[in-house]
Formats: C-alpha cells, sequence, structure tokens
C-alpha cells in the first residue's frame, strides 16, 4: 500500500510530510528540531554547512529512526532562486518521489518543511528512512584499494553501479552532484546483489529525456583513476558507448577538478577546516594504486594512456635516452655480428623450455599431475611482494617438493607499488625469500615488468632503489644466479635504460625478458624490420654488449591470448563486455599452438636464447589447459603439440636451418638413433619438394600422417642416420 503525503503548515513551517507520521508528531517537534540536530552529532552522517543526523521517532508504538538533513543559510540570490523553484528540501523531497515511483533505490522520503521570515529562508530540513548498514562508494572502494584488490571485486561494485546509474538515467533523472559518498550500498543477504542507492538529490534535474552532456556530468565528479572510471562508462552504455562521450566525460572532469581548487579561495575557512580534519590528506593519490586482476594474473590497468604519462618525468625520459644513445653504436655493431651467426650453431635442447606453475590460485598438485606429462623440465614459480606470508610459505613448500622431484627452479619476484614507497618492506621480503631459495633455486628473476607503470615503478630512480638490496643479496648467496630487468615487448630502450641504471655492486648473471609477439599473430611476423628472430638477436646483443649483464638471455614470459576467454584473457582484462571478443591479438587455441612451436624453435634454434619458461600451464585466458572449461580442467591442443615437441626433439640436437622457399621453414636435429626435421608454414601451404625423404611423419600431436602438404600447423619428418 503506497504511503499518503500531506501539505501542512505548523509551528511556522510549511512542508509536506507523510500523513500517518505526521499525525503521531507531538507539537514543538518540529520548531525544536535544529536544536536536536546539534545535539546528535555523535549520529552525524555528514558535518558541514549542511548536517545530515540520525534521531529517533515514534513511529507506530516504536522509535523509528530517520535521516534528518538540516540545509544552513544561504545567499539572498539562492533564496530568491529557492522562492521560485523550490528549497534544497522540496527539491530533495520532490526528486526521492520521482525515484520511487520509477523504481530507482534511495531512502523513502519521510518529510520536507521550511520556514520563512521576511523573504529569507530562515531553517528547512529533509526527512527520510534510515537503513542501517549503508556503506558509501567511497568506503567500499578505499577497501578494495586498501587490500589491492581483487580486480573482480571491484569491476563487479561499478557493474552495479553502473546499471543503476543508467536506469536512473534512463527515467529522467540527472544527479547533478553525484559524488562517491552520494552512492550507497546496502549490502544484500542470502546471495542477493548489493541494491544501489542515491542521496543527496537536491541539486537533481528531472526531465523527459537526458541529453549526452547530462549523463556525461553525473560521471564527471565521481572520484576514480580514470580506466575504472572508463570501464564504469562501458558498462554504463554496453556495448553502444556514443563517440566522445568519455573525453566529454574528462572535459567536464578537468572543469570540476579546477572548480574545487577554486574552493580553496571561495571558502577559505571552511578548506582549512575540512583538511585538518581529513589529516591534510583530500584524496587518494591514484598514481599510487596498485590493483591485482587475480583472472589474468597481473597488475591492473589503472589509468589511461594520458595518466600513465604523467607518472613518467622528462628527467626519466632523458636518462632512458642518454643510456640508449650512448649504447647505440655498441649494440647495432654487436647485433650485427649476432643476425649473422642465426642457426649457425649446434644447440642441445636438453633443460630449454621451462614451465610456470600458479601457486596461489590453482589446485597445485593438479598442475604437478600435468607437468609430469611433459617431463622434468625447468618450472617457473612467483612469488608477488602483494600477497602475504602465509602464501609465500606455501609458494615456498611447492617449491621444495619440486626441487626434491629433480625439476631446475627458477623464480619471479614481483613487485607492487608499495615496494617502491615503503623500501624496509619489500628489503625485508627480499632477504626472507633469498635465505629460503639458497640451494633450492637456480635462477632469481628480481623485478617485472619494469616499463609498465602498472606494474609500480614509475621512473629508474625507483628501479635503482628496489636493486639495492640485491646488490647485497648478490653476495650473501652466491649460488644463486640473478637475473634481469625482466622489460616486456619490443622495447629495448627501457632494457638499456634498467641495465644502466642498476646498483654499481650488482651484475645480472643473465638478461631476462617478458618477449611476446602481441598484435602481430605469427611469430615470423616483423614489427618494422624486426621479426622474432631479429628481436631475439638484438636482446642478445644487449646482453653481450652490456657491463651489467652475462651475456645469456632467457624468455621468462610468453604466450599468445586466446579467443572468446573474456576478462582471464591478459589483453582483455580488467573488463569486456559480453559478445565482444577483445583485441585482435587474440587467436584460436589451434593457432595459440601452432606459434607456440614454433616460437619455441624460432628462439632456441637460433642460438640467441637460453631458455624459454612458458606462462603457463594451466590458465583460462592463456594456458595450455583450460580450468574453467564446463567439464573440468581440459587440456587444449597446445598442451599435446608441447608435450609431442618434448618427446621428440627435448633431447635433441638442432644442426642446421634447411633453406626453402619465402614463409616455408625447416629444422633439422639429431637425436640418437634417427634424424628429425621440424617443417612449418607461415601463411601459406607448401606440398613439396620435401627437403628429406622421411621413414615416418608426425603431425604437431604426435598422431603419424601421410605427407601430402603442409600449412601453419608443424610436422616432424623422422628419418634414418
Amino acid at each position: 500500500m503506497n504511503p499518503v503525503f500531506s501539505e501542512f503548515v505548523r509551528e511556522g513551517f510549511v512542508g509536506v510530510a507523510r500523513t500517518d507520521w505526521l499525525s503521531n508528531l507531538p507539537l514543538g517537534r518540529l520548531s525544536g528540531l535544529r536544536n536536536e540536530v546539534e545535539v546528535a552529532r555523535d549520529r552525524a552522517l555528514a558535518l558541514g554547512r549542511h548536517q545530515v543526523v540520525v534521531i529517533d521517532f515514534e513511529y507506530k508504538g516504536a522509535m523509528l529512526p530517520v535521516a534528518v538533513k538540516y540545509f544552513g543559510k544561504q545567499s539572498r540570490w539562492k533564496d530568491r532562486y529557492d522562492r521560485k523553484y523550490g528549497s534544497k528540501a522540496a527539491r530533495s523531497f520532490k526528486a526521492a518521489s520521482f525515484l520511487k515511483i520509477n523504481k530507482i533505490s534511495t531512502p523513502p522520503a519521510l518529510a520536507y518543511f521550511e520556514r520563512w521570515e521576511k523573504g529569507r529562508l530562515a531553517e528547512s530540513f529533509y526527512l527520510s528512512f534510515y537503513f542501517d548498514g549503508f556503506k558509501n562508494l567511497k568506503t567500499e572502494l578505499l577497501e578494495i584499494y586498501q587490500s589491492k584488490g581483487p580486480c573482480s571485486k571491484l569491476v563487479d561494485l561499478l557493474e552495479q553501479v553502473g546499471k543503476a546509474m543508467r536506469r536512473m538515467h534512463d527515467a529522467g533523472f540527472c544527479h547533478r552532484d553525484l559524488g562517491n559518498q552520494n552512492i550507497e550500498l546496502l549490502h544484500g543477504s542470502n546471495g542477493e546483489k548489493d541494491q544501489v542507492y542515491f542521496l543527496d538529490l537536491n541539486r537533481g534535474r528531472i526531465r523527459k529525456k537526458l541529453s549526452i552532456q547530462d549523463r556525461a556530468r553525473d560521471f564527471s565528479r565521481l572520484d576514480l583513476p580514470s580506466e575504472f572510471l572508463h570501464i564504469l562508462i562501458k558498462i554504463y552504455w554496453h556495448s553502444s558507448e556514443p563517440i566522445g562521450f568519455f573525453k566529454n566525460v574528462m572535459r567536464l572532469r578537468r572543469r570540476f577538478y579546477w572548480w574545487q581548487k577554486s574552493r580553496n579561495f571561495r571558502h577559505p575557512i571552511c578548506t582549512l577546516k575540512e583538511l585538518k580534519r581529513d589529516g591534510g590528506n583530500r584524496s587518494l593519490k591514484y598514481k599510487d594504486l596498485w590493483i591485482w586482476d587475480e583472472r589474468s594474473a597481473q597488475a591492473s590497468i589503472t589509468m589511461n594512456r594520458a595518466d600513465r604519462k604523467k607518472c613518467y618525468s622528462w628527467l626519466n625520459y632523458s636518462k632512458i635516452a642518454c643510456s640508449s644513445i650512448k649504447s647505440f653504436f655498441g649494440i647495432t655493431q654487436t647485433y650485427r655480428k649476432q643476425i649473422a651467426q642465426a642457426y649457425q650453431h649446434r644447440v642441445e635442447f636438453t633443460g630449454r623450455i621451462g614451465m610456470s606453475l600458479e601457486p596461489a590460485d590453482l589446485d597445485f598438485n593438479q598442475q604437478i599431475s600435468l607437468l609430469g606429462e611433459l617431463g622434468k623440465i625447468p618450472v617457473l614459480l612467483r612469488f608477488g611482494h602483494h600477497e602475504d606470508k602465509t602464501q609465500w610459505d606455501k609458494t615456498l613448500g611447492y617449491l621444495y617438493d619440486l626441487h626434491s622431484k629433480g625439476h631446475p627452479i627458477m623464480v619471479a619476484v614481483l613487485q607492487d607499488r608499495q615496494a617502491v614507497l615503503k623500501p624496509e618492506a619489500w628489503r625485508k621480503f627480499l632477504f626472507y625469500l633469498f635465505q629460503k631459495f639458497d640451494g633450492k633455486v637456480e635462477y632469481v628473476e628480481v623485478g617485472h615488468v619494469i616499463n609498465r607503470v602498472k606494474w609500480g615503478i614509475h621512473n629508474m630512480s625507483e628501479y635503482y632503489e628496489l636493486m639495492r638490496p640485491v646488490a647485497e643479496l648478490q653476495v650473501i648467496h652466491p649460488n644463486i644466479q640473478i637475473v634481469g630487468p625482466a622489460c616486456i615487448d619490443f622495447e629495448l630502450h627501457y632494457t638499456v635504460g634498467a641495465l644502466d641504471h642498476l646498483p654499481k655492486d650488482l651484475k645480472f648473471d643473465a638478461l631476462s625478458h617478458h618477449l611476446y609477439v602481441d598484435r602481430r599473430g605469427a611469430p615470423e611476423n616483423k614489427q618494422g624490420t624486426f621479426a622474432t628472430c631479429e628481436k631475439a638477436a638484438l636482446l642478445k646483443a644487449v646482453a653481450s654488449h652490456s657491463l651489467h649483464c652475462g651475456d645469456r638471455v632467457i624468455v621468462s614470459e610468453v604466450n599468445w591470448p586466446i579467443i572468446g576467454t573474456g576478462v582471464w584473457s591478459p589483453v582483455a582484462a580488467s573488463y569486456l563486455p559480453k559478445g565482444e571478443l577483445g583485441s585482435r591479438a587474440h587467436v584460436s587455441e589451434e593457432y595459440y599452438g601452432s606459434y607456440m612451436i614454433r616460437y619455441l624453435a624460432i628462439v632456441l634454434c637460433s642460438g640467441f636464447v637460453e631458455r624459454v619458461y612458458w606462462w603457463r600451464l594451466v590458465a583460462h585466458g592463456f594456458g595450455l589447459v583450460d580450468e574453467r572449461a564446463k567439464d573440468g580442467w581440459r587440456k587444449r591442443i597446445a598442451f599435446n603439440m608441447l608435450r609431442t615437441f618434448l618427446q621428440e626433439l627435448g633431447q635433441a640436437t638442432f644442426v642446421e636451418k634447411i633453406d626453402l622457399p619465402e614463409q616455408v621453414y625447416a629444422m633439422r636435429f639429431e637425436r640418437a638413433k634417427d634424424q628429425v626435421v621440424l617443417l612449418w608454414c607461415n601463411g601459406r601451404t607448401f606440398n613439396g619438394p620435401w627437403p628429406v625423404k622421411p621413414n615416418k611423419v608426425l603431425d604437431c600431436t604426435g598422431k603419424e600422417i601421410e605427407l601430402i602438404e603442409i600449412q601453419d600447423e608443424p610436422v616432424y619428418l623422422i628419418y634414418s642416420n
């Protein structure tokens, strides 16, 4: 049954109230409400010029908590405006009633009343039901930020808010003051999703249809990192975001920012009081925000490109440029010598291919079982500074077990932003781990994707400080080989810059790099004049030329993102609207497997890379095994391809690259009793003549086939010595 409201004139006030509530209100309660607000500060929801407190009123024989908002006195011109268009209290009541009719959540209105004296608004109040358990968006976000995620929780929160905003706007209500503090969430029970409530409605406007500008204005006051603000906008529009909408929001956001800054001059006394109350920190520094995305196993992008660039100073760019210029001639000369030696040397394949496992979020015993099918190959485990000691010790237990089973171990140590901001905690973390690693670990990669802001390092000075404890540890634990700097993609200037800004006593035993081929598809495809072979040669040249690094190269992370895996894909995270496939870097499971085998053959046979660690064994978005398959963990075709590759060539020796027509590749290997040619094409078909006369031909999964033609999938031509 809908409540009945009635207008009233009482105790010098005029207004509208729920009839049943007003009839139970004793005389004198309205005129004394201002004093009650002052007394109820211990139950204050907001203090300032406009105050919101919780006061109990008797209703139907029980005490009912009511949120009472008292609006402070204002200027004459605002009084004239309110006389014409309604006071803030009246507008709040009207807006709440409108939202209720349209089934948009806001605390149900009880009443508004106001008192005028000689044309001036002396007092005005807006009353609504109070719901215990409200938590505003600002608080929810801060809790997620402080716990460093997970990203999925943050995106779920934004999804609720975005959908609620869309319903509100489609109903015809523009809030016009939609800050984080004015969005409340009431946590559901019995597995229900939280319900989103909108508060502080007095600035709102009711229209038949909201313009794009109206909608953009409501986004501009939300306090979110720019990339998550864009995610919220994507959720709001689903797949129909108007062209230029985000830019419009950012323009309005900048305007609002400068308006906020001017408040220091417009209201200096209030500003000083608020700074004192907030401890001098008015806002979260999003450049220091670090969120973990557990679905794609990486740090989330929190800022858009424009904001990320602000984290890099011109001084940092100049340091990298100086290092690159200083090394350019030497690296170029070394590269020319290296590339001329591609595929010219015998390469023993034993122990060259490693596999990464996930110790934090997946069943490790099941991973060990799958690993057993690949043999005693090297294993990489990751330790994150963002994790807690319980997880570190758990991962150490897995490490010891793998070591006892004969697997060579490499460790990747991941930093977060707090590692930079709290160097002593980072130092203790490293010293604790290295003490446990001694005698068990072959390589330790310290630092992770240092050329991406999202991983927490913003300049070379920060990287230098991050590596200072490593220089000490290299002396204390000489048997552990330390590798780095673990840059990602084909950005060799960062690699050169990082090597040039290491502590003087630190020298990497090998250069580690995350050499991806994203957005170029096949590993044979070129980026400029550099395909995978040339990139590996350039890495080798950097390692050979640098005085801060041994001349070996380790690719410590590589994969291809798999199409249709949504936010579990590393290039689609942290949000992807349903039905969208995401980046063109995604490939099918079949191409994923073919590209993997071809990549391994190229970088290892070329002689430029010491070892490759595949990232990783089990991952829905990029692994050899899909843990989210309908009927349980499912081996992708790539798993069978790698198992076949290791069975046929894992103990073999590369001998030569055979010359064949363009985009046809053949690598010859020797085994104890016979020889194998690994043969494939890149984007074409080939039907002979064959480089050898095989006794047996296996397809990429080890099945014996008749050799008629080859395409992108590698085949094994086996013949006698």
